[in-house]
């Protein structure tokens, strides 16, 4: 059977630039200062490490990512040994050769609250397996793999590979977006991707410009009895309230304080990041007003569920405006949470918008002008 198309995405033309995605061993210079970002396979973290961060943090947060992954800005170059130490002692840093591919997104509430099975011991049978495989330490720093529970809510993240559960023993295997055909048990779905990753790392090597992604490529990572399929429907993300008896947070424009990880800390030991820059914490459900008074989003209607921003001036010297004063300035005006998402960019690369509909706005010039496009998209 011939591999299904993919309708490959365009390489971009910079792509003789190397690599640029950042981890603790191996910075990036932004205006603010250096950016470490930190992977938290399957969003799983300790609320003692993000009270430790959040206070290491010059910039006075740290930063939740669309991956489920934090960030430190404005640092000083070279990184201050403090942070190093924080880091490598919360157990954030198992492999310095893998630590920039350790891109793991999963369900969060698996285990927790619905789905078909836990997919959380497959995140973590897949990070150990990836760290003890050196060829996989080339993989690109924004190759992604993704475990959804069978509730759709992460299937539709950017990923190259995904394991999305169809039955408690049955699974199917994604590549770039898209469904391939692959069905495996869940058992065997973290060898199927690995051998996959191996074959894409191996693929790629040859090509020229040298793909990042799976989606780059013209056709599938070659595997037996490829067929494209049609996509199951995705199905709703955890909005911010009570799931059961547990909690989930919005965290404004992304940042966590020192104050709210202490609050944070005060109800729970560990919590779950999410790609949407929540946070899950289970057994949370009575601390509502706690988390809220802390200046958490804990209300499903709240605004800030529904707009997000890049980091803008001046801490990124690409963005054309200071982003996050302008979504503050439509939180504030806006009479309740708009149906559709609305992000705003300061460049045409819009780093960190959602992944599904949404108002996308590049460089919008007043809070007037974000507002409008809310309105005129009103039933």
């Amino acid at each position: 059977m011939s591999p299904a198309p993919t309708n490959p995405l365009p390489i971009s033309p910079d792509r003789e630039r190397a690599d640029l995605c950042p981890g603790l061993l191996r910075t990036f210079a932004a205006e603010d200062g250096q950016i470490v970002r930190l992977r938290a396979p399957g969003g799983r973290i300790a609320t003692a490490t993000l009270q430790r961060l959040s206070r290491l943090s010059p910039a006075g947060f740290v930063q939740l990512t669309s991956r489920g992954n934090l960030q430190l800005r404005a640092l000083p170059d070279p990184v201050p040994e403090e942070v190093r130490a924080a880091v490598l002692s919360s157990g954030l840093l198992p492999s310095a050769s893998h630590e920039r591919v350790r891109n793991i997104v999963c369900s969060p509430l698996t285990g927790l609250a619905g789905g078909l099975a836990d997919v959380q011991p497959l995140v973590t049978e897949l990070d150990r397996r990836l760290c003890a495989n050196p060829e996989l330490a080339e993989l690109p720093g924004r190759f992604l793999f993704v475990f959804d529970d069978g509730r759709g809510d992460v299937i539709t993240e950017p990923f190259d590979l995904a394991v999305r559960l169809i039955a408690a023993d049955r699974a199917e295997v994604r590549q770039g977006g898209h469904d391939v055909g692959l069905r495996v048990p869940p058992g065997e779905a973290v060898g199927t991707l690995l051998e996959l990753a191996r074959r894409f790392q191996r693929l790629r090597s040859g090509l020229d410009p040298v793909p990042w992604q799976v989606r780059e490529l013209d056709s599938p990572v070659p595997a037996e009895g490829l067929v494209r399929l049609p996509a199951a429907a995705a199905g709703p993300q955890p909005e911010p309230g009570v799931h059961e008896e547990h909690l989930v947070v919005g965290l404004p424009l992304g940042r966590l304080t020192p104050d709210q990880a202490d609050a944070l800390a005060a109800v729970a030991e560990q919590v779950v990041l999410t790609p949407w820059r929540s946070i899950v914490i289970p057994v949370g459900a009575g601390h509502p007003e706690r988390l809220a008074a802390a200046g958490l989003s804990v209300d499903p209607d709240d605004p800030w569920g529904s707009v997000s921003a890049c980091t803008g001036r001046p801490g990124c010297a690409r963005s054309a405006i200071a982003t996050l004063p302008l979504a503050r300035e439509v939180v504030d005006r806006l009479p309740g949470r708009p149906a559709l998402p609305v992000h705003l960019s300061g460049c045409e690369r819009r780093c960190g918008a959602p992944r599904r509909k949404h108002h996308d706005l590049v460089a919008p010039q007043s809070a007037d002008q974000v507002l409008a496009v809310v309105r005129e998209s009103r039933p």
